[in-house]
Formats: structure tokens, C-alpha cells, sequence
């Protein structure tokens, strides 16, 4: 098994922007299970996956442009994609590449505190309706809430659902 990784390059592109140098946090996305509790005939309670709670990102930026923010402003329901490249390395010297396409609307932007002499952040927060994540090619999640995808890594639990649905 491989030991602590850490981060050794890192890019992130929004709508066709790169920003390299640039990007100075990311947060990705967290998938979290909303679950239910299901009691009928049983001695116990249990609870059974019913949805997935509300799924957001952020990344803060150094020097954002306003080409970087544009799509900031645009008309409710247009979707903004973002994707962001990490090159890891492991203890055992072990590369990998984690990569995170996310598509939804930027909800905040938010700059830093302006101080004489240091470089200028802007935060950008947004909500996300499609989200893949993968390693090295293998999908760790695949979740888009408009096609109706919900593969956590084992398959697309949701693709015979849509199949019977006739979609």
C-alpha cells in the first residue's frame, strides 16, 4: 500500500481559463450518502442510501483575472466547468495522477484581505451537479445530477434505473 502522498504540481482550468502559478487552495468536492432509516418488520433500525447531500467545491486563486471571473456572472441554469490536475508522489516515490472534473454554478467570489506587498486572493465557491474523480484513469466517482449518473466506484448503480425509465 502506498504511504502519505503530498502534492507536487498542481493546475486548475474554469471555462478554458488555466491558471498554473495561480491556484493556491483547492477544496474538492466532499460525496456524502443521505441516508434513511427503515424500521418496517424488524427487530432493529437500519438505514438505506436515498440521494446524495448537496455538492460543492472551492479554490482560491492568486492575481484572478477578470477573464478568470467572468463566469461568475452568468444567467442562472448556465453551467461552468471546472478541472483540476493534481500530480501526486508518494514515500515510495509512487506518481499519481488525481483528476477532478466538476460542472456547476459559482455561487461566491470572495477576495482577501488587500495588504501592501502581498499578492491578491479571491476565493470562488461554487455548487456542483456533475462530479468525476479519478486516479490514474480509474474512476473513484462519477455523479452527474441531470443525466442521472451515480457510480461511486463500483458501477453506475443508477444505469438500469434509467434503462426502465426509458432514458
Amino acid at each position: 500500500m502506498a504511504g502519505n502522498r503530498k502534492v507536487m504540481r498542481r493546475s486548475l482550468v474554469a471555462n478554458g481559463v488555466s491558471t498554473l502559478r495561480e491556484l493556491e487552495e483547492f477544496t474538492p468536492v466532499e460525496i456524502e450518502k443521505n441516508m434513511a432509516e427503515v424500521k418496517g418488520g424488524r427487530i432493529g433500525v437500519a438505514e438505506t442510501m436515498v440521494g446524495l447531500q448537496k455538492m460543492t467545491c472551492s479554490y482560491k486563486v492568486k492575481g484572478a483575472t477578470a477573464e478568470f471571473l467572468l463566469p461568475f456572472g452568468i444567467t442562472n441554469g448556465q453551467a461552468v466547468q471546472v478541472t483540476v490536475k493534481e500530480s501526486l508522489e508518494d514515500e515510495d516515490g509512487d506518481i499519481f495522477l488525481v483528476q477532478y472534473e466538476y460542472t456547476g454554478e459559482i455561487t461566491k467570489v470572495s477576495d482577501g484581505n488587500s495588504v501592501m506587498g502581498d499578492l491578491k486572493e479571491t476565493m470562488v465557491e461554487m455548487t456542483v451537479r456533475a462530479a468525476r474523480k479519478t486516479e490514474n484513469g480509474t474512476v473513484i466517482y462519477d455523479v452527474d445530477l441531470d443525466a442521472g449518473i451515480l457510480n461511486l466506484g463500483a458501477g453506475d448503480i443508477l444505469e438500469v434505473h434509467r434503462r426502465n425509465a426509458g432514458q
